[in-house]
């Protein structure tokens, strides 16, 4: 699931990642690394180029939170 991805590309706990409604979050996807150099940050960008998304993050209700919207 990207949510997955997602938490793990930027070592978060989905909890307090927003994932626009409609975004084919649940879906599964395959995901093979195999870089040893900045791993996370790779898939990061791999994430934003195929989903073309965008990423920022926010503090809500005092907790800081990841919020995931569709790029421009």
């Amino acid at each position: 699931m990207l949510t997955f991805y997602l938490e793990w590309a930027y070592n978060f706990p989905s909890t307090n990642i927003i994932i626009p409604q409609g975004f084919p979050a649940q879906k599964e996807y395959d995901v093979m690394l195999t870089l040893t150099n900045q791993p996370r940050e790779m898939l990061q960008r791999e994430i934003k180029k195929q989903f073309g998304i965008e990423t920022r993050w926010e503090v809500r209700k005092g907790a800081r939170t990841l919020v995931v919207e569709k790029a421009p």
